[in-house]
Formats: structure tokens, sequence, C-alpha cells
């Protein structure tokens, strides 16, 4: 049986996020004071996919990056897939899009 490193673990987690966060940065979403998701670019309510862990398990973040967004049958625009993001890492990665 192996040992992990947890905290190791994590911090390469979040070096995979972050890269992927510099490559999508302009498909974020914020949280609202309405508890739906809002592109930063736009300001268009999404919802997350039924398929998305984040869905099924109902978890909710301040912050989303999504890869893809499509109509959804029931109306709507659906994301997927999701990730959560830190307010800190846009403003490191893409200040220039946050003014």
């Amino acid at each position: 049986m192996h040992f992990v490193n947890r905290v190791a673990l994590q911090r390469a987690l979040d070096a995979i996020r972050k890269c992927i966060c510099v490559g999508f940065f302009i498909n974020v979403a914020k949280l609202g004071n309405d508890s739906r998701y809002y592109t930063l670019r736009g300001r268009y309510c999404v919802l997350i996919s039924p398929s998305s862990v984040f869905h099924q398990y109902g978890a909710s973040w301040d912050f989303i990056l999504f890869g893809d967004m499509y109509d959804g049958h029931c109306g709507g625009i659906v994301v997927r897939p999701c990730s959560s993001v830190h307010w800190l890492w846009l403003k490191q990665l893409a200040p220039h899009y946050l003014t």
C-alpha cells in the first residue's frame, strides 16, 4: 500500500486546476445571491449539467470554471464539465479580464 502525502497531492491538483484556469479563464461563472451561477463575461445565468458531480452532490463554490456550454432541453444554458476555482487565481492569472 502506498502512502500518499495529502498536502503534496492537493498542491498537485491545485497546480493542474490553475493550468486549466489559464486557458479557460473566460469560462468562469460566479455564484449569485440567488444561488445561481452567472458568467463573468456577459452575466448569463448558467445551470450545472445534471451529469456533473457538483450537481449530483449539491456542492456549490463561489466560482466555477466550465469547459462547454449548451442549450438545455428544459431551457437555459447548461455548463459541463465543471471545476471549482479560487478568486485569487483569477486575479493572478487573468487580471486584465477582471478589470
